[in-house]
């Protein structure tokens, strides 16, 4: 007899927990209501806009309602357990159960009762799935089209920095001066290297951006449009920038070297007018050369290098002579 008051007490427990009026629903409704309900900076958004798209929220709401989801989803979890836990329970007590007249009609109101609340948490599970797949969608289109704008924006920082020094590039005296075409290409190439370092971080984001466009995750037409006409400007940027730094380059190695040429020319010019000058100081060219001896103190005095010798050194002079 006591076994059996024992056995009723424990099925009675374990129905308390199934019935509306106790734990179980309620919880799992508190958790619906979070899952499913957008919260209030939502509302007011949804509100506000006209038409049949889906609202437009900012990137703050819109991380407070995945805050949010994902706390109600980690108190929802647990209580799956929990309801087939006490579904097992009750399937046990009824299989221990002496019998009794009601008895198969109890147990099937208890096990309704049971699979009802079951049924629910899948139901709330389910909703809570379709909300937070279009919670995280909005949110990487956020963060897809904060990664565009910045990406566009250190691009005209980048054409900026060549519209300043292109007039630089082209003038003549840069063209007549060796050490300045020297660092121009010297910044040219620290430019050059940014870009090259920075052109995989704008695949990767391209990528993402035409995954998300290809993607039949719930996206706001709006969303969708902004990000196609940001990857749209990006990529012309991109190829602008591509083109500007190959039209550098081309400028900067004619400036190189007609800079080198001048420099050659005047190393030249140089070494000639030395030589002019110690013939000169040395009375050489006042009489004519009569002997070997003679020529061989011309030549001394012109140094080691002869005018010949010189022409070698620079082809670029070969023209003057």
């Amino acid at each position: 007899m006591l076994y059996q008051c024992n056995i009723v007490r424990a099925r009675i427990n374990a129905i308390d927990d199934l019935r509306p009026s106790r734990q179980t629903k309620p919880r799992i409704d508190e958790r619906s209501n979070q899952l499913t309900t957008p919260i209030k900076a939502e509302l007011e958004a949804q509100n506000a806009k006209s038409g049949k798209e889906p609202a437009s929220i900012s990137y703050e709401v819109l991380q407070v309602a995945l805050n949010r989801h994902q706390l109600a989803e980690a108190e929802l979890a647990p209580l799956e357990r929990k309801l087939l836990q006490i579904r097992n329970s009750l399937d046990q007590l009824w299989h221990d159960a002496p019998p009794s007249p009601n008895a198969g009609q109890e147990r099937e109101g208890d096990m309704a009762r049971s699979e009802k609340s079951i049924k629910l948490w899948n139901k709330v599970a389910a909703a809570g799935r379709e909300r937070k797949a279009r919670l995280e969608a909005m949110s990487a289109s956020y963060n897809i089209s904060a990664g565009l704008a910045q990406e566009l924006s250190w691009i005209n920082e980048k054409l900026l920095v060549l519209e300043k020094t292109a007039k630089q590039a082209r003038e003549t005296a840069t063209a007549r001066n060796l050490q300045l075409a020297q660092r121009l290409c010297k910044n040219y190439e620290t430019l050059a290297n940014e870009v090259d370092g920075h052109n995989p971080l704008w695949e990767n984001i391209k990528h993402s951006a035409e995954q998300l466009l290809g993607s039949s995750r719930d996206q706001p037409a709006e969303s969708r449009s902004t990000i196609k006409r940001q990857l749209d400007a990006t990529s012309s940027a991109w190829d602008r920038l591509r083109a500007e730094m190959a039209k550098r380059k081309a400028d900067l190695d004619e400036c190189l070297e007609s800079a080198q040429f001048y420099a050659d020319a005047e190393e030249a010019k140089r070494w000639i007018q030395e030589k002019v000058t110690l013939i000169e100081t040395a009375g050489i060219l006042t009489k004519p050369l009569e002997s070997r001896n003679d020529l061989d103190r011309a030549l001394k005095y012109c140094g080691a290098n002869s005018s010949a010798t010189m022409v070698r050194k620079i082809p670029h002079l070969n023209s003057l002579f």
